[in-house]
């Protein structure tokens, strides 16, 4: 039989214990509910303690710790001019409650006991967020935005088309195409106010696409086909290399070649060749004339005697075949290869490469001597009397000049006289080298008072012996 002290003792510890069920359970259920609206113990969201605190507590650390007056988006338009959109203008905040309310789930948690005890460390996004008012006007003041609603209503006008055509640039031949090109202002809006809710702080619009679609694929398509022909074309590479020059053509002078049709097509002949304007390329040759002749041009020279003279005229030289460079141009244009050359050139001024080179005649007038240099040697040299200086109109002209032309027994015949000779080596207009076998005499000063009409008096056997070294061709330098 139980002592009834005994069972009174059981009857005690059991309602302690359930006591301490109950009290155990309300605490649970209690903190069960109560971290369900707050974050545990130990927890950071973007570095910042937020433990014990409701979602809405939360958020309003994390908006103080990264105040929205200091956010600014700089706008960069497709000519690299800058504009801003300020956050104080447009109303803009910073709101972390959807980000925290995905972290913080609500309702009961039934674990929290032993997610309270760990550390907890989160990251949060804030949801950007403006006044549409504010942002609108301020929109709208935006000297992009101005500008694509100006080309957004003439786009939107009666009968408007958009030009997709090839037209001639600064730099050669272009595609110019508004069909791409001609802003939507509502899409650019939208651009603007994507980047502010996304918090970015700066906008290439060059890098973006905010157009009118006018749904012209095919027009597009068959214009570009059409301008990588052209612009290959335009890229083709002809430099000219002569005597240290260089001259290359450019994109925008091969783009003035290009001949076309009245309906703005380019011209191609039936190989599908692209046809030139001849008038076109030869104007450019003509630059290649003046930039590499060197007919006419003062010539600096080195005298055998040492020192050097400028020349001032000159009929020797390097003088491009204008028709015949055309004509190498035109092939160049139209083939395949880079071409680098130099210009063709024409006559006997273009014979070798038009430079004096290492073979010459050099008479020095003031010293009364003719040289013939062979190989950069001199290989013969002779006393010379030279134009009367006395006398005007008769004295020996300082130029540079050429053999052009060769005779045996000529007869010179002048206002009052006529002289047969030789040996007539024909050099500059009227004036030549040649035999004087009525002179006894040459060199000193004879040429000052007693020379000749303007020629060359050389010994007989000076003229017969120069008359055999010389090639019609062969560079003359006259000079004092």
């Amino acid at each position: 039989m139980d002592n009834p002290d005994s069972k009174l003792k059981k009857k005690t510890v059991g309602s302690v214990l359930l006591a301490a069920v109950c009290i155990l359970g309300a605490v649970y259920v209690f903190s069960g509910f109560h971290y369900g609206n707050t974050f545990y113990p130990q927890t950071e969201v973007n570095g910042i303690a937020v433990s014990g605190r409701t979602v809405d507590g939360a958020n309003e650390l994390l908006v103080k710790e990264v105040p929205a007056g200091d956010y600014t988006l700089e706008i960069v338009d497709r000519n690299g001019e800058k504009e801003y959109v300020r956050g104080t203008d447009i109303g803009f905040r910073r709101d972390f409650s959807p980000s925290l309310q995905s972290l913080k789930k609500q309702g009961f948690r039934y674990g929290w006991p032993f997610e309270a005890m760990g550390e907890h460390s989160y990251r949060a996004e804030p949801t950007n967020l403006y006044n549409a008012k504010k942002a609108e006007e301020v929109l709208n003041s935006l000297n992009c935005v101005s500008e694509a609603a100006r080309a957004t209503r003439n786009a939107n006008r009666a009968g408007y088309e958009p030009m997709v055509k090839i037209v001639l640039g600064k730099e050669g031949y272009e595609l110019r195409n508004e069909a791409e090109e001609i802003p939507d202002v509502d899409q650019l809006k939208d651009l603007i106010l994507t980047a502010v809710t996304e918090g970015k702080e700066r906008l290439e619009l060059d890098r973006e696409s905010y157009f009118i679609d006018f749904g012209m694929e095919e027009e597009i398509a068959e214009k570009e086909a059409e301008f990588e022909t052209v612009q290959a074309m335009q890229e083709k590479k002809v430099i000219y290399e002569k005597d240290g020059e260089t001259m290359e053509l450019t994109p925008r002078q091969i783009s003035l070649f290009l001949a076309r049709n009245l309906d703005g097509t380019f011209k191609k002949d039936p190989e599908g060749n692209f046809v030139l304007n001849d008038a076109k390329v030869g104007s450019f040759v003509d630059d290649v004339a003046e930039r590499f002749n060197t007919v006419g041009k003062p010539v600096t020279w080195k005298k055998i005697r040492g020192g050097t003279v400028e020349i001032e005229k000159s009929t020797f030289g390097f003088l491009v075949d204008k028709q015949a460079e055309m004509e190498e141009l035109k092939k160049d244009l139209n083939g395949e290869e880079e071409i680098h050359r130099a210009p063709l050139g024409t006559g006997p001024n273009g014979i070798g490469n038009g430079e004096i080179g290492d073979t010459y005649v050099e008479v020095d007038i003031s010293a009364q001597k003719l040289y013939y240099v062979s190989e950069n040697r001199v290989r013969y040299s002779s006393d010379v009397v030279t134009g009367d200086m006395s006398r005007k109109g008769r004295s020996t002209p300082e130029v540079v000049c050429y053999v052009y032309y060769k005779q045996l027994h000529r007869t010179l015949i002048g206002p009052d006289y006529q002289t047969p000779v030789n040996y007539w080596m024909a050099v500059y207009n009227n004036v030549g080298l040649h035999d004087a076998t009525w002179r006894g005499r040459f060199g000193g000063n004879i040429y000052k008072t007693g020379g000749s009409h303007g020629c060359v008096n050389l010994p007989l056997k000076s003229a017969r012996e120069l008359y055999g070294l010389l090639e019609v061709g062969t560079p003359v330098i006259l000079y004092y």
